[in-house]
Formats: structure tokens, C-alpha cells, sequence
């Protein structure tokens, strides 16, 4: 029997489909849940793009091909080890620096290189290129990330007025993001405001 969300067979149609990836962690609880483009033509035109978070969809949707959501779940378990996760965020740096050098003002490369940072507490660093990021107009999913990032790093270098800007900035744009609002609530309740806390 075929998975829910997903047709019979992608057969000649120029289209993917988005399945959830589930990254488990150390606890064996699901962190974070993600649409990724994981079943697509196989066609030589369509090839992955980057060093470090590869990208599929963007060649798929240049050739006029469709991404279509289904409600199949992966579940990765690549993060719910610490050391693994340290190695890999190091890997990480290593691929986005080597971006960033032949690409200074790609957004995605920065980003990439500031989440790697922030993975490796190296939180000054990360502000910088998350930074970058912002300026030189990072879209698409990851800009939702951003900003929690940005108020995750601000918060760990004891800038919590700037982590608030930065919620503030991200929740302009999208304002039902509940990684945002959650992170809000952490610094409203860390810093005694119980009540905008329990707003968020």
C-alpha cells in the first residue's frame, strides 16, 4: 500500500514531493519537523546545489517542474547522538567557509555558516554571518529561522534587548512562526514577565 499524500507513481510528470523530515534528538523526542523535496525525476538537468544543506528544489523548479506537499514522515536520527552532532556541525563550517570565501555575500552560504557557529557556541561569530544573511536578503524558509538564531546568539552573549529586536523583526514578517513565540516566552520568563510570557 502507497504512503498517503504521495501518487501512484511520478511516472513522466515533472514534479517532486516534499515529505517531513522528523530530526530526532538526543532524548528520542522530535526537535523540529521540515519539508524537504526527498522523491524527484531522475533526470540529469535536475542536480543538487551546495556544499552543506543541499538544495534540490531550486533545479526542479527551474526546469518548470511542481513541488507537491504529501504527509509522509522520515524520521532522522543523524543528531540524536552529541559528538556526532559537534563533528557534523564542524563539517558544516568547514563546507559553508568554503562557500562563503567564493561567495562573500550569498545569503544562503552565510546562513549556513552562522547556524554551524551558533551549533558550535561560537555566538559573536554567528551574529556576524547571520547578519550578512539578513542584509544581503535571505528568503524562503531558512529566513524563518533566522531570526530565532540571531535572538538564540544575542541571548547567549547577554543581549537580550537585541534578541527581543530580533524576535520582534522576525515576528513582523511571520507572525504565526512558533519557533519565534516560543523563544520569546523563554526570555519574557527568564527576565521575571511571566504574563507576556504566557501570551506568547
Amino acid at each position: 500500500k502507497r504512503p498517503a499524500g504521495l501518487s501512484g507513481g511520478l511516472g513522466r510528470e515533472n514534479a517532486a514531493s516534499l515529505l517531513q523530515c522528523a530530526s530526532v534528538g538526543s532524548a528520542g523526542v522530535v526537535k523540529a519537523t521540515i519539508a524537504h523535496v526527498r522523491l524527484f525525476r531522475n533526470d540529469r538537468r535536475i542536480r543538487w546545489e551546495r556544499r552543506v544543506h543541499e538544495q534540490i528544489a531550486p533545479a526542479i523548479l527551474r526546469g518548470g517542474g511542481e513541488l507537491r506537499a504529501s504527509d509522509v514522515v522520515i524520521h532522522h536520527y543523524g543528531y540524536a547522538d552529541p559528538e556526532l552532532t559537534r563533528q557534523k556541525s564542524q563539517r558544516n563550517l568547514r563546507l559553508s567557509e568554503l562557500e562563503c570565501a567564493e561567495q562573500p555575500t550569498d545569503p544562503v552560504s552565510q546562513f549556513s555558516r552562522g547556524s554551524a557557529l551558533a551549533d558550535l557556541g561560537r555566538h559573536a561569530e554567528a551574529l556576524i554571518a547571520l547578519q550578512l544573511s539578513e542584509a544581503a536578503g535571505l528568503s524562503g524558509a531558512a529566513s524563518r529561522k533566522l531570526y530565532t538564531l540571531m535572538a538564540l546568539a544575542y541571548a547567549h552573549e547577554r543581549l537580550v534587548a537585541r534578541a527581543l529586536e530580533a524576535i520582534a523583526t522576525g515576528l513582523r514578517l511571520f507572525p504565526d512562526d512558533m519557533e519565534l513565540l516560543f523563544t520569546e516566552a523563554q526570555l519574557r520568563a527568564a527576565g521575571g514577565e511571566y504574563a507576556r510570557a504566557e501570551e506568547c
